[in-house]
């Protein structure tokens, strides 16, 4: 059960009776949800966090200097190895991360995607940065 705040600050405690406070005075359930729980399913993909199974896709994504070109700089072998725990990590238990998209009828890995919290007070994106003609 997830719980949301409200401007009191008064909420009702999850089934374990975990609560934390973000720094934001968010409250947020402090606990891992099921495995299950965490796939986003569409019609055609599947997303869901990365596992150590998916170091193959994450060297296919985050070597190609064309991919990673507004990112940082392409990785080696060693270097997606050694990225791999933290990748795998960050999404982990239902944590915002890093997550692999599949086709969902056929499983392929396709890429990934990283979902990060955008603060609401947080500037607008530059999305010329991303789309020219915006």
């Amino acid at each position: 059960m997830i719980e949301r705040a409200t401007r009191s600050g008064m909420t009702k405690q999850n089934q374990q009776g975990k609560i934390a406070k973000s720094r934001q005075s968010t409250l947020v359930v402090d606990g891992d949800l099921p495995p299950e729980r965490l796939v986003l399913e569409t019609p055609r993909l599947v997303l869901r966090p990365f596992t150590p199974d998916d170091e193959d896709i994450a060297f296919e994504v985050l070597s190609s200097p064309d991919v990673m070109r507004y990112v940082s700089d392409a990785m080696t072998a060693h270097e997606v190895s050694e990225h791999m725990p933290d990748a795998t990590r960050r999404g982990a238990g239902g944590r915002i991360g890093i997550w692999c998209a599949q086709i969902r009828e056929t499983g392929e890995k396709i890429g990934d995607g990283v979902l990060t919290p955008i603060p609401i007070e947080g500037e607008d994106t530059d999305w010329s940065q991303v789309v020219p003609d915006a």
